[in-house]
């Protein structure tokens, strides 16, 4: 997304996923992706002249534009803020329910799926498919969902400060999110099963 300021400076507010291009190669079965990624890198150091600042919301994603070249000056972490979840009423319900986030516009699929640890959560849901499991895309209303989520597990490899992590730290709803963006299968199954056991015990 590009905003205009009053003084006609170019201000870009950066995708922080797409930072990781710039940098390295993620992985692809498109030798496309490749020539694709080339050109944005080119694109990038056309245009950065043409932008004043630069809007990032972690900083390893800062790190990644300082790396590709662009002035440490001009990068600015502005976190996004959470929503308002005051009002948000906990709920009791049956079964178990753990939400995961695989944005619906997803692009390169093979980059998406290892960006957002879809091969992890795959395996837990393999291995716990008696859990309901809610797919977030970005689009579902939240505020129906935190009434009855009983965790959130966000196994990425490259994000800034998910939003959800800090409505669920509101909400006390149990979170897992690797600030190191090394997800592993061992650690998010652990996780799970000690909330599940918690609430095991708790309704028992």
């Amino acid at each position: 997304m590009i905003k205009f300021t009053t003084s006609h400076h170019l201000i870009h507010w950066w995708k922080g996923t797409d930072s990781l291009k710039l940098i390295m190669y993620p992985p692809s079965s498109h030798f496309s992706w490749y020539f694709r990624i080339f050109a944005e890198r080119i694109l990038w150091k056309l245009i950065d002249p043409l932008f004043r600042e630069h809007w990032v919301v972690h900083q390893r994603i800062k790190n990644n534009l300082i790396k590709f070249g662009i002035s440490e000056k001009k990068i600015i972490i502005r976190e996004d803020l959470p929503l308002d979840v005051s009002n948000v009423k906990r709920m009791g319900h049956e079964g178990f329910n753990v939400a995961y986030y695989y944005p619906s516009d997803r692009g390169n699929r093979v980059f998406k799926r290892w960006l957002y640890g879809m091969d992890i959560i795959e395996q837990l849901i393999k291995q716990f498919p008696k859990y309901n499991w809610i797919e977030l895309d970005g689009t579902m209303d939240m505020m129906k969902i935190y009434p009855i989520l009983d965790a959130y597990i966000r196994p990425t490899r490259h994000d800034g400060m998910p939003r959800i992590i800090l409505e669920c730290q509101q909400l006390n709803i149990p979170y897992w999110w690797d600030e190191d963006f090394k997800p592993s299968v061992g650690e998010t199954y652990a996780f799970v099963e000690k909330v599940w056991l918690a609430k095991k015990a708790k309704k028992g």
